[in-house]
């Protein structure tokens, strides 16, 4: 049996997302596909636009077969932790032999020897690196060319989905896993594009669309016609989630936070400048811009502030990493036919396979369930801001069920 794994966010899903799962499946010849997709807090540090019931359900409406929850500590993360966190949970389980992703370049020996040397980081690679983040280059431009003076192939290489491809690859090579990756072209819109384009538009620019112009008669021009379905139907409900809504829960978690350097994605100059700046604090989405200066993304920036508000410190991401990056496998939801999908999984897995959350107490040791109430928390916050502001309730996470299509 071969079985495409895919890592997304999903946030929301949209026409290009079902270009790639289906060429990706293609591929790899792939009898099923298992995606392992971020829950209510995603990779830029803010708060996915909808819950992760919603875009599980738009994931199967669309083709998947098993969607699995990235825990919270991969996906609000770096590209390499979030790789390793997506590699990991797939490999763990055990079932997975393919890795798909969509990339600018289309091109997977090229990717994959960029990889090697990222990893490997031979002498004249450090030494053109260190130059230039000596004469003032940003890391990621040092970085770009380090790489290009041992491989010119590589110029212009790293670029938004290339570089988390190079990542995928590099989690692959850490761990051993017997998987192969397989990476698809990107579609017209790029990552950060914002424009519309006939058919094809990046996550970004339906993000901006929904909180700016919700025209639901839009939304079926680049979305599969069941994603559209999903996602109006939750917007008809619930304003989209932005992170201005977490603003008093992060006031409060930064108030009262007495060891800011020991949060996750923090150091003492960042701390130190929350710490200073505190006393402006007007919303999420303001501090983030008024903390901001040459040394931090605005990225890294919100990553660090969501991680305050999670609780989510250094300590618990190196014990997140001591477990592989890979402490369970939460089931989101499933399709029915893939019932010998699930059995496989059931059989095969390395680590506790969850199926409702109130069975994680004893299912898990006591190290996978601190892991996995930290999880929990943050869904709780995130149920939270959609109760206050709802047309109807959201239960607890004990008491949902798993989307089955």
């Amino acid at each position: 049996m071969k079985v495409l794994g895919i890592i997304a966010e999903y946030n929301p899903f949209h026409n290009g997302h079902s270009y790639q799962l289906d060429a990706c499946r293609q591929l790899a010849g792939a009898d099923y596909t298992v995606i392992a997709m971020s829950g209510n807090f995603t990779q830029r540090g803010k708060a996915a636009i909808t819950d992760k019931y919603v875009r599980t359900q738009m994931a199967l409406d669309c083709g998947a077969d098993l969607v699995i929850e990235l825990p919270v500590h991969a996906a609000c993360a770096s590209a390499g932790y979030f790789a390793f966190g997506g590699v990991s949970l797939l490999a763990h389980t055990g079932i997975v032999t393919h890795l798909g992703f969509g990339s600018e370049c289309g091109d997977i020996r090229l990717l994959e020897q960029a990889a090697q040397i990222l990893s490997q980081e031979p002498e004249d690679f450090k030494a053109v690196l260190k130059a230039g983040i000596k004469s003032g280059q940003s890391y990621a431009l040092a970085r770009q060319k380090a790489l290009e003076s041992c491989f010119p192939k590589a110029f212009g290489l790293l670029t938004p989905n290339n570089i988390l491809g190079i990542e995928y690859i590099r989690a692959i090579q850490k761990t051993g896993a017997p998987i192969l990756p397989v990476t698809v072209r990107r579609q017209s819109s790029g990552y950060h594009d914002l424009s519309l384009g006939e058919h094809f538009c990046s996550a970004k620019a339906l993000r901006r669309l929904t909180f700016e112009q919700p025209d639901f008669k839009t939304f079926d021009q680049y979305m599969p016609k069941a994603a559209a379905s999903a996602y109006i139907s939750f917007l008809k409900d619930f304003p989209p989630v932005s992170g201005r809504m977490f603003s008093g829960m992060l006031y409060y978690a930064l108030s009262v936070c007495c060891h800011l350097e020991q949060i996750e994605d923090m150091d003492e100059f960042l701390a130190s400048r929350i710490s200073k700046l505190l006393g402006q604090y007007q919303d999420f989405d303001s501090f983030c811009m008024h903390i901001k200066s040459k040394n931090y993304t605005m990225t890294r920036i919100a990553r660090a502030l969501t991680h305050v508000m999670l609780g989510i410190t250094q300590k618990d991401m190196q014990n997140f990493l001591q477990m592989e990056a890979a402490p369970y496998v939460r089931i989101l939801g499933f399709r029915k036919s893939a019932a010998p999908l699930l059995r496989a999984l059931k059989e095969n897995s390395s680590i506790p396979v969850i199926t409702k959350a109130a069975d994680a107490g004893r299912r898990l040791n006591e190290a996978q369930l601190a892991l996995f109430n930290q999880n929990l928390f943050a869904d709780n916050l995130y149920r939270q801001v959609l109760n206050e502001r709802g047309r109807r309730f959201i239960p607890h996470e004990f008491s949902r069920g798993l989307i089955i299509v």
